[in-house]
Protein backbone atom coordinates (compact mmCIF):
# COMPACT_ATOMS: atom_id res chain seq x y z
CA UNK A 1 0.00 0.00 0.00
CA UNK A 2 1.55 3.33 -1.04
CA UNK A 3 1.08 6.89 0.16
CA UNK A 4 -1.42 7.66 -2.58
CA UNK A 5 -3.77 5.08 -1.02
CA UNK A 6 -3.53 6.23 2.60
CA UNK A 7 -2.27 9.78 3.11
CA UNK A 8 -4.27 12.99 2.93
CA UNK A 9 -4.72 14.07 -0.68
CA UNK A 10 -3.03 17.43 -1.26
CA UNK A 11 -3.71 19.92 -4.03
CA UNK A 12 -0.24 19.14 -5.40
CA UNK A 13 -1.19 15.46 -5.78
CA UNK A 14 -4.37 16.39 -7.63
CA UNK A 15 -2.47 18.82 -9.89
CA UNK A 16 0.08 16.13 -10.72
CA UNK A 17 -2.68 13.66 -11.60
CA UNK A 18 -4.45 16.19 -13.82
CA UNK A 19 -1.16 16.98 -15.58
CA UNK A 20 -0.34 13.29 -16.11
CA UNK A 21 2.81 13.50 -14.00
CA UNK A 22 2.15 10.55 -11.66
CA UNK A 23 3.45 7.01 -12.08
CA UNK A 24 0.82 4.56 -13.32
CA UNK A 25 0.38 2.81 -9.96
CA UNK A 26 0.13 6.09 -8.05
CA UNK A 27 -2.36 7.50 -10.55
CA UNK A 28 -4.53 4.38 -10.31
CA UNK A 29 -4.53 4.50 -6.50
CA UNK A 30 -5.45 8.17 -6.44
CA UNK A 31 -8.20 7.76 -9.05
CA UNK A 32 -9.72 4.98 -6.96
CA UNK A 33 -9.90 7.31 -3.96
CA UNK A 34 -11.42 10.07 -6.09
CA UNK A 35 -14.09 7.69 -7.40
CA UNK A 36 -15.07 6.77 -3.84
CA UNK A 37 -15.11 10.31 -2.42
CA UNK A 38 -17.52 12.91 -3.93
CA UNK A 39 -15.80 15.81 -2.16
CA UNK A 40 -12.41 14.71 -3.47
CA UNK A 41 -13.91 14.25 -6.93
CA UNK A 42 -15.18 17.84 -6.86
CA UNK A 43 -11.71 19.12 -5.92
CA UNK A 44 -10.06 17.09 -8.67
CA UNK A 45 -12.59 18.32 -11.25
CA UNK A 46 -11.28 21.88 -10.87
CA UNK A 47 -7.70 20.81 -11.64
CA UNK A 48 -8.75 18.45 -14.44
CA UNK A 49 -10.87 21.09 -16.18
CA UNK A 50 -8.10 23.67 -15.87
CA UNK A 51 -5.44 21.29 -17.23
CA UNK A 52 -7.72 20.33 -20.13
CA UNK A 53 -8.48 23.96 -20.92
CA UNK A 54 -4.77 24.80 -20.92
CA UNK A 55 -3.96 21.92 -23.28
CA UNK A 56 -6.78 22.85 -25.67
CA UNK A 57 -5.79 26.50 -25.58
CA UNK A 58 -2.42 25.70 -27.13
CA UNK A 59 -3.51 23.29 -29.90
CA UNK A 60 -2.49 25.10 -33.08
CA UNK A 61 -0.89 24.33 -36.46
CA UNK A 62 2.79 23.50 -36.91
CA UNK A 63 5.40 26.25 -36.78
CA UNK A 64 5.75 28.05 -40.15
CA UNK A 65 8.85 27.09 -42.13
CA UNK A 66 9.92 30.75 -42.31
CA UNK A 67 10.08 30.91 -38.50
CA UNK A 68 11.89 27.58 -38.21
CA UNK A 69 14.49 28.70 -40.77
CA UNK A 70 15.02 32.02 -39.02
CA UNK A 71 15.56 30.31 -35.68
CA UNK A 72 18.10 27.82 -37.07
CA UNK A 73 19.91 30.58 -38.96
CA UNK A 74 20.13 32.69 -35.84
CA UNK A 75 21.47 29.72 -33.89
CA UNK A 76 24.59 29.63 -36.12
CA UNK A 77 25.32 33.36 -36.15
CA UNK A 78 27.77 34.87 -33.70
CA UNK A 79 26.02 37.32 -31.36
CA UNK A 80 26.82 41.00 -31.77
CA UNK A 81 26.57 43.80 -29.26
CA UNK A 82 26.42 41.44 -26.30
CA UNK A 83 24.06 38.60 -25.56
CA UNK A 84 20.36 39.37 -25.15
CA UNK A 85 19.37 35.83 -24.22
CA UNK A 86 18.62 35.00 -20.62
CA UNK A 87 20.38 31.69 -19.76
CA UNK A 88 18.01 28.83 -18.98
CA UNK A 89 18.55 25.20 -18.06
CA UNK A 90 19.40 23.05 -21.06
CA UNK A 91 16.13 21.14 -20.83
CA UNK A 92 14.33 24.18 -22.24
CA UNK A 93 16.12 24.01 -25.58
CA UNK A 94 14.80 20.69 -26.86
CA UNK A 95 12.70 22.38 -29.56
CA UNK A 96 12.97 25.39 -31.88
CA UNK A 97 9.87 26.87 -30.22
CA UNK A 98 11.63 26.87 -26.86
CA UNK A 99 14.61 28.66 -28.42
CA UNK A 100 12.28 31.22 -29.99
CA UNK A 101 10.67 31.83 -26.62
CA UNK A 102 14.02 32.28 -24.90
CA UNK A 103 15.17 34.80 -27.51
CA UNK A 104 12.08 36.93 -27.00
CA UNK A 105 12.26 36.69 -23.22
CA UNK A 106 15.93 37.66 -23.41
CA UNK A 107 14.89 41.00 -24.84
CA UNK A 108 12.93 41.66 -21.66
CA UNK A 109 9.64 42.01 -23.54
CA UNK A 110 6.18 40.60 -23.29
CA UNK A 111 5.07 39.61 -26.77
CA UNK A 112 2.09 38.95 -28.98
CA UNK A 113 2.82 35.90 -31.11
CA UNK A 114 0.36 36.61 -33.89
CA UNK A 115 2.44 37.77 -36.81
CA UNK A 116 3.69 40.91 -35.09
CA UNK A 117 0.37 42.78 -35.16
CA UNK A 118 -1.32 43.86 -31.96
CA UNK A 119 -5.01 43.04 -31.99
CA UNK A 120 -7.92 44.89 -30.51
CA UNK A 121 -8.33 42.03 -28.06
CA UNK A 122 -4.81 42.48 -26.71
CA UNK A 123 -5.48 46.12 -25.97
CA UNK A 124 -8.31 45.19 -23.54
CA UNK A 125 -6.46 42.43 -21.69
CA UNK A 126 -5.44 44.47 -18.61
CA UNK A 127 -9.11 45.34 -18.15
CA UNK A 128 -10.00 41.67 -18.56
CA UNK A 129 -7.48 40.68 -15.88
CA UNK A 130 -8.93 43.30 -13.54
CA UNK A 131 -12.44 41.94 -14.15
CA UNK A 132 -11.19 38.47 -13.17
CA UNK A 133 -9.28 39.72 -10.12
CA UNK A 134 -11.46 37.78 -7.67
CA UNK A 135 -12.21 34.77 -9.90
CA UNK A 136 -10.56 31.52 -8.77
CA UNK A 137 -8.51 29.21 -10.96
CA UNK A 138 -10.73 26.92 -13.01
CA UNK A 139 -13.69 29.29 -13.00
CA UNK A 140 -15.03 31.18 -16.01
CA UNK A 141 -16.66 34.55 -16.57
CA UNK A 142 -18.21 36.21 -19.61
CA UNK A 143 -16.52 39.48 -20.53
CA UNK A 144 -18.46 41.98 -22.60
CA UNK A 145 -16.84 42.54 -25.98
CA UNK A 146 -14.31 39.72 -25.50
CA UNK A 147 -15.98 36.39 -24.77
CA UNK A 148 -15.66 33.67 -22.15
CA UNK A 149 -12.56 33.91 -19.97
CA UNK A 150 -11.14 31.11 -17.82
CA UNK A 151 -8.42 31.50 -15.20
CA UNK A 152 -5.81 28.78 -15.81
CA UNK A 153 -3.50 29.47 -12.87
CA UNK A 154 -2.01 32.02 -10.47
CA UNK A 155 1.71 32.43 -9.73
CA UNK A 156 3.86 34.41 -7.31
CA UNK A 157 6.74 35.99 -9.25
CA UNK A 158 9.33 38.76 -9.12
CA UNK A 159 6.73 40.88 -10.91
CA UNK A 160 4.16 40.21 -8.22
CA UNK A 161 1.07 38.06 -8.59
CA UNK A 162 0.65 36.83 -12.18
CA UNK A 163 -2.38 35.02 -13.61
CA UNK A 164 -2.64 32.89 -16.74
CA UNK A 165 -5.97 33.44 -18.49
CA UNK A 166 -7.57 32.07 -21.67
CA UNK A 167 -10.24 34.05 -23.53
CA UNK A 168 -12.49 32.25 -26.02
CA UNK A 169 -13.60 35.14 -28.20
CA UNK A 170 -17.02 35.47 -29.80
CA UNK A 171 -15.24 35.20 -33.17
CA UNK A 172 -14.04 31.69 -32.32
CA UNK A 173 -10.42 32.72 -31.81
CA UNK A 174 -8.58 32.06 -28.57
CA UNK A 175 -6.19 34.37 -26.75
CA UNK A 176 -4.03 33.23 -23.85
CA UNK A 177 -2.27 35.83 -21.74
CA UNK A 178 -0.29 36.24 -18.56
CA UNK A 179 -1.13 39.35 -16.57
CA UNK A 180 0.88 40.56 -13.56
CA UNK A 181 -0.35 42.89 -10.83
CA UNK A 182 1.61 45.96 -9.75
CA UNK A 183 0.73 49.16 -7.89
CA UNK A 184 -0.90 50.61 -11.00
CA UNK A 185 -3.07 47.57 -11.67
CA UNK A 186 -2.74 44.65 -14.08
CA UNK A 187 -0.05 44.64 -16.77
CA UNK A 188 -0.02 42.18 -19.68
CA UNK A 189 3.33 40.33 -19.70
CA UNK A 190 2.73 37.62 -22.31
CA UNK A 191 0.13 37.07 -25.03
CA UNK A 192 -0.29 34.15 -27.42
CA UNK A 193 -3.12 34.63 -29.91
CA UNK A 194 -4.41 32.67 -32.89
CA UNK A 195 -6.37 35.63 -34.25
CA UNK A 196 -3.94 36.75 -36.96
CA UNK A 197 -4.71 35.36 -40.41
CA UNK A 198 -1.08 34.37 -41.03
CA UNK A 199 0.00 34.21 -37.43
CA UNK A 200 1.48 31.38 -35.42
CA UNK A 201 0.64 30.01 -32.03
CA UNK A 202 2.56 27.04 -30.64
CA UNK A 203 1.19 23.52 -30.44
CA UNK A 204 0.20 22.16 -27.05
CA UNK A 205 3.55 20.92 -25.72
CA UNK A 206 5.62 23.80 -27.10
CA UNK A 207 3.05 26.38 -26.00
CA UNK A 208 3.04 25.08 -22.46
CA UNK A 209 6.85 25.05 -22.53
CA UNK A 210 6.87 28.70 -23.62
CA UNK A 211 4.70 29.64 -20.66
CA UNK A 212 6.96 27.65 -18.33
CA UNK A 213 10.06 29.37 -19.71
CA UNK A 214 8.55 32.81 -19.29
CA UNK A 215 7.35 32.07 -15.76
CA UNK A 216 10.78 30.77 -14.77
CA UNK A 217 12.40 33.88 -16.23
CA UNK A 218 10.37 36.04 -13.84
CA UNK A 219 11.10 33.86 -10.81
CA UNK A 220 7.83 31.96 -10.56
CA UNK A 221 7.31 28.95 -8.36
CA UNK A 222 4.57 26.33 -8.85
CA UNK A 223 0.98 27.40 -9.42
CA UNK A 224 -0.60 28.63 -6.21
CA UNK A 225 -2.95 26.29 -4.39
CA UNK A 226 -6.60 27.43 -4.05
CA UNK A 227 -5.92 28.55 -0.49
CA UNK A 228 -2.78 30.49 -1.44
CA UNK A 229 -4.55 32.05 -4.39
CA UNK A 230 -7.51 33.15 -2.29
CA UNK A 231 -5.16 34.82 0.20
CA UNK A 232 -3.35 36.70 -2.59
CA UNK A 233 -6.58 37.84 -4.24
CA UNK A 234 -8.15 39.16 -1.04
Amino acid sequence: MNGFETEKVSDEMLMALADGELAQADAAALRARIAADPALAARFAVFAETADALRKAFVQPDMPERLTSAIHAGDHRAPSGGSVVVPFQSRFFGSPMALAASLVIGLGLGWILNGGKETGTAIGLPQAAAALADVATGETQMLAGLGEARVLGSYETMRGLCRLIAVQQDTGHTTRFLSCRDQAGWDTALVISDSAENGFAPASEAGTEMVDIFLESIGSGPALTPEEEAEKLN
